[in-house]
């Protein structure tokens, strides 16, 4: 690594080292982020437990193992991981899960370099939601992962952000900490069609399906549409992240209300290719429920309906207030109540140059706020930093 003659950094050839043991092949934020930094000329080896036999990304190197069939059995990945860490040194840690936190703590004090933790979630509110853990241990799991990531945070010190409620949470002035909101990318408008005022009147819901990300209410909000217009499709993703008993539950909702001719459960795609679902719709929505999980959440699908010009129906939780508000790209609606949201959508289906009106403006503030191109410089920023403190230490 060497600096021009102007001062900032050459990346050209620069190996870093990128880790996830969870994320779904292909997570949107890690593939934003790879192909962001392979862009600025860092070489990255991403070691991921993902499918990805014929994937080419220039500057990426895949280095895959076996994804961990249980929760219980996730320790191995630690092994899997690290016969990877073993062959190889890298000037640069990026990892994205909490579970291997420890490890990487390790990693940095034998390796005695950086190492960046990126903080995709308010992990200890999601104890509290998760399906997969029992309700009388929600509470002590919320204690076990706020004082084991705020341990081992204070010792890695370089933590890449989502939301801003995470400012409190890691409020120690040794933190060396970046904001990179979770925006979607310039690159999904490649993909956008033209013809939204041809398309039929249909919602459509991208985001992961579960109880606190309104997955039942969307089914509820559906059927008091469709008692009003018959005529409307309502779409979303058949992604339960292994939640099979929601699966089933949402199944049966939409068989007792006879409501099948118009959901549709859309197959999972890579986050690079949600605008084909897209431009199927007129209508975005977001029916977060009111629980801390999703209060301190900002959800990527909002921007990705924005980048699609779609209007959009969120709840009118505090970020969601403020985005859609400041671009008047969208209504709110109170998601304690199922009508405000049926009702919220039924304006802008009666009212369709207003509904228009709002998915421009979606898309302008996207393109001129809202945008992953925006907010990547900043992890740019803090590679160059900690990079250049390699460079003059050794």
């Amino acid at each position: 690594m060497k600096e021009d003659k102007r001062g900032s950094l050459q990346t050209t050839g620069v190996e870093i080292c990128m880790v996830t043991s969870i994320h779904p092949d292909f997570d949107t934020r890690i593939m934003k982020e790879v192909n962001s930094l392979a862009g600025y000329g860092y070489q990255i080896d991403l070691i991921c437990p993902w499918e990805c036999r014929g994937s080419d990304v220039p500057g990426v190197n895949f280095l895959t193992f076996e994804r961990a069939k249980k929760r219980l059995t996730r320790f191995m990945n630690y092994l899997r991981i690290g016969k990877y860490l073993l062959k190889k040194r890298y000037v640069l840690y990026h990892i994205h899960d909490i579970d291997i936190l420890p490890l990487f703590c390790v990693v940095k004090l034998l390796s005695k370099k950086p190492v960046i933790y990126d903080i995709h979630e308010n992990y200890p509110d999601e104890m509290l939601v998760r399906y997969w853990v029992p309700k009388y241990m929600r509470w002590v799991l919320y204690f076990v992962v706020k004082y084991v990531e705020r341990i081992c945070a204070f010792y890695i010190r370089n933590l890449v952000l989502v939301v801003p409620s995470q400012e409190a949470e890691f409020g120690s002035q040794k933190h060396n900490k970046v904001m990179v909101r979770n925006y979607a990318s310039k690159i999904l408008l490649e993909a956008r069609l033209d013809n939204y005022e041809t398309r039929q009147d249909a919602v459509i819901f991208t985001g992961v399906q579960s109880i606190s990300n309104g997955s039942m209410l969307f089914l509820e909000i559906a059927k008091a549409v469709i008692n009003r217009y018959s005529h409307v499709k309502m779409l979303c993703v058949d992604w339960f992240d292994g939640d099979n008993a929601l699966r089933e539950q949402m199944h049966q909702y939409v068989r007792k209300f006879a409501i099948q001719q118009n959901i549709s459960f859309l197959p999972p795609v890579k986050g690079s290719e949600i605008m084909s679902y897209l431009n199927m719709a007129k209508f975005g929505i977001s029916p977060n429920l009111r629980v801390d999980k999703q209060i301190k959440a900002l959800p990527t699908k909002l921007f990705e309906y924005m980048a699609a010009g779609l209007p959009i129906v969120t709840s009118n939780l505090p970020y969601q207030t403020e985005i859609i508000s400041k671009a008047n790209c969208g209504l709110l609606a109170n998601p304690d109540v199922t009508e405000d949201f049926a009702e919220k959508i039924s304006c802008l289906i009666s009212d369709p140059s207003k509904a228009k009106e709002m998915g421009e403006n979606g898309m302008r503030a996207f393109l001129e706020i809202y945008c992953w191109e925006n907010e990547v410089t900043k992890l740019k920023e803090l590679y160059e930093s900690l990079l250049g403190k390699v460079n003059q230490y050794g």
